[in-house]
């Protein structure tokens, strides 16, 4: 069996953030040229990518490749977690 040295991984963590969304109105995000996770926290909404749309609720998480865009409408006021990691 094989056990991976996270030490030695090609994998970069540059910042974890918690942000929230208290207004109606739609914000995106882009994740330029890194991989970028959120996690729900709070609340709740629909989302649309130029691949897919639907909706997004507490713990759910949402990946966005590099250079996705990711438009989110809140139902409802949203807290999230937001990784950036990039490797």
């Amino acid at each position: 069996m094989y056990i991976s040295n996270i030490n030695s991984s090609s994998i970069k963590l540059h910042a974890i953030n918690k942000e929230e969304m208290t207004t109606k109105q739609p914000i995106t995000i882009y994740s330029e040229d890194q991989v970028t996770l959120l996690y729900i926290i709070k609340g709740g909404g629909n989302y649309e990518t130029k691949l897919s749309s639907g909706q997004f609720k507490k713990e759910d998480l949402i990946i966005l490749n590099p250079g996705m865009e990711l438009t989110i409408e809140p139902l409802r006021k949203v807290e999230w977690i937001k990784f950036t990691l990039s490797g």
